[in-house]
């Protein structure tokens, strides 16, 4: 194997992966860009129970979760969404236009309508955050 092949290898096994967890196909494509246009693997799905079930498997190093995706109260699906997914102390980014108590320190609230850039510093931020206290 060449050094090339090596580097991307490696780039592969050590590219954080985040799940995003939103109804709207655009935002979807538009953070699944970004993000991997930053070395980040994203994972989008539209609802959460498609998510949940590939959070149990690849242990995503972070959670873009639109609140309002679901029926149920923000709370309630962000708490239902972290028990099926098996999430102990992923960090979860959630998303929504009325602010509210999250279930865990691990969830921080970003307010709608919100701006893609600061959306991305954010993540950026607590990807580093997470690896630090590893």
């Amino acid at each position: 194997m060449n050094a090339t092949a090596e580097r991307r290898n490696e780039e592969k096994t050590t590219a954080k992966t985040v799940l995003i967890v939103d109804a709207l196909e655009e935002t979807r494509d538009v953070l699944t860009t970004a993000l991997e246009r930053r070395g980040v693997r994203a994972l989008a799905f539209p609802t959460s129970k498609r998510a949940a079930a590939t959070a149990r498997t690849t242990r995503p190093d972070l959670v873009v979760f639109d609140v309002e995706t679901e029926t149920v109260s923000p709370r309630q699906a962000l708490d239902a969404f972290a028990k099926d997914a098996e999430l102990d102390e992923t960090p979860i980014v959630a998303i929504g236009t009325a602010r509210f108590e999250a279930p865990s320190g691990e969830a921080t609230f970003i307010s709608k309508p919100y701006h893609f850039a600061p959306l991305l510093e954010k993540i950026e931020a607590m990807l580093r955050e997470a690896d630090e206290r590893r």
